[in-house]
């Protein structure tokens, strides 16, 4: 009998041995810490222990509490810091342009921002046509999922966000087409060569749509 009651407690401490990152908004995510460094935190999801590691940028945790008890608490920067809408476009656009790919790397992106909203073209690697142009509101409501770290060094960035279209507007030659933004939204797949970069692609698009819910 007190053989039983010692597996049942080991049993009942497994299914809690888990660390939990905590996020600065809140998130809880259950998990088993593989690394922390200076920028980054990588982990397992505790649901897939020997699926992806994630990395997660330091700014965005509050703190770790581990599995064996101990609690690590990370600097948050202030949200007072001035910020200003072209520092967060720098980076976006330079590291866009450089490292990002479609989903499966044949096409390149080519990046700028009209306005407040961002303009993604893709084009052909091989012949450098244009595959496709369309533009996405990051300064309305998205959603970032973590990055997906694979093999051989690329990452893949998951958002959903709102997305503009070209509307043709019939019987007037003048006004063929019209930007229309679809509400409903759409999962934007990035492809980035370098998971260094696609956490600086990843910082840099939520900032970016944080501004926007701050100011």
């Amino acid at each position: 009998m007190k053989y039983c009651h010692i597996l049942m407690f080991l049993s009942f401490t497994n299914v809690f041995a888990q660390d939990i990152i905590v996020r600065t908004d809140g998130e809880l995510i259950r998990s088993k810490v593989v690394k922390v460094s200076s920028e980054n935190i990588e982990y397992n999801k505790y649901d897939n222990l020997n699926g992806p590691i994630y990395v997660l940028p330091i700014t965005e945790v509050e703190k770790i509490d581990f599995e064996n008890g101990t609690v690590e608490t990370f600097n948050v920067a202030s949200k007072g810091e001035a910020v200003s809408l072209e520092d967060l476009k720098e980076p976006i656009i330079e590291n866009l342009n450089k490292y990002a790919y479609s989903k499966g790397g044949k096409y390149k992106y080519q990046a700028e921002f009209r306005g407040d909203t961002l303009n993604l073209k893709l084009f052909d690697i091989d012949t450098e046509k244009l595959r496709e142009d369309n533009s996405y509101e990051f300064s309305g409501e998205c959603t970032f999922h973590d990055i997906s770290v694979r093999k051989q060094g690329i990452s893949y960035i998951n958002v959903v966000v709102n997305k503009f279209f070209d509307k043709k507007l019939m019987g007037d030659p003048t006004k063929r087409f019209v930007k229309h933004l679809d509400k409903e939204g759409t999962k934007l797949v990035i492809r980035v060569k370098g998971h260094d970069k696609a956490e600086i692609i990843f910082d840099a698009l939520k900032k970016y749509n944080d501004f926007f819910k701050e100011y």
